[in-house]
């Protein structure tokens, strides 16, 4: 499996479900406030050792640099050809969004939010097309492209 050799590049996901519910959940009980609603941060090995634990992965990661990744045409955080939460440079996502879990945002934790998500694509057809992500196919020629 390709990743990026940035593994302590910290993330923040925000499940759409609970940023939902609590924005319903705000907005009737009349809260105000500026909110700065972040997922908790986590460092990109932490999801993709979670990711690998959930999708039953075994097999090796192989890490390739970030202007290796970039010169072979891949993509940082979404779009065709892309490595989803990877964002090369300086750290960006270390917001602290401590106001809204004050206010009564909750987190699933990160391996349900994880297992929902690999239900969704299974029921959606693994072998489908997608605008975002490297293609088997195509992680299989950059594998190859940083092997030789």
């Amino acid at each position: 499996m390709l990743v990026p050799d940035s593994p302590e590049q910290s993330t923040q996901v925000i499940d759409a479900r609970d940023l939902a519910g609590w924005l319903l959940a705000a907005s009737h009980a009349g809260t105000v406030g500026t909110f700065d609603a972040v997922g908790p941060s986590i460092t990109l090995a932490e999801w993709i050792a979670s990711s690998r634990q959930v999708g039953g992965h075994t097999g090796p990661t192989i890490p390739a640099a970030p202007a290796w990744l970039l010169e072979h045409g891949v993509s940082p955080w979404a779009g065709r050809d892309s490595l989803p939460l990877w964002i090369p440079g300086p750290d960006h996502l270390t917001r602290s969004g401590a106001a809204a879990p004050a206010a009564g945002l909750r987190h699933r934790a990160r391996v349900d939010l994880l297992t929902d998500l690999l239900d969704w694509e299974r029921d959606q057809g693994l072998d489908r097309d997608r605008p975002a992500g490297l293609t088997a196919r195509r992680e299989q020629e950059l594998l190859a492209a940083l092997g030789s």
